[in-house]
């Protein structure tokens, strides 16, 4: 059941998807903030510009920008089987796509995990978004911490290989 939440907006109720979430972000930025704010907000500039056009390009839903961070999901707007497959060349192009921009290779690190969101509007009557919800969601965020620990640019869980 859809809910009006006014005459502009039809909220879109949580609902489970087999999908697949992808977590991105800049390696030390808190490094290059101290450095310099310019070098920072050129950084972020890239990420955020490079990835809101590679996710779309690859089917995907950006979910949301915070600070150094984009959320991103694959297969929860529209059913989809290849969900990691898309989710997984939207991260490998943003990876070649933003490293020459940064000094240090593995600059950018992608977590990426894959099973059963819980995705659909969330928020009040003045402001609402979309987004996804569950464990799939908390594990991406620790796979891409996991990755800037790691060393990697591109993480991902198990089920997420199974899927590809």
């Amino acid at each position: 059941v859809t809910v009006s939440m006014d005459n502009n907006h039809i909220r879109k109720p949580f609902s489970w998807r087999k999908a697949s979430v992808f977590i991105a972000n800049i390696r030390n930025s808190c490094k290059v903030l101290k450095t310099s704010i310019l070098s920072y907000e050129q950084a972020i500039s890239s990420l955020v510009s490079a990835s809101a056009d590679l996710i779309l390009k690859n089917k995907g839903t950006l979910d949301l920008f915070l600070g150094d961070r984009v959320f991103a999901s694959f297969g929860t707007s529209t059913s989809s089987f290849s969900h990691a497959t898309s989710c997984a060349r939207a991260a490998q192009e943003l990876v070649s796509s933003c490293e020459p921009n940064f000094q240090h290779p593995h600059s950018i690190n992608v977590g990426m995990a894959s099973g059963d969101v819980a995705c659909g509007d969330i928020g009040s009557s003045t402001f609402i978004r979309f987004s996804v919800a569950g464990e799939v969601a908390n594990l991406a965020t620790n796979i891409e911490r996991a990755g800037c620990i790691l060393g990697v640019s591109l993480l991902a869980n198990s089920t997420f290989h199974k899927e590809i």
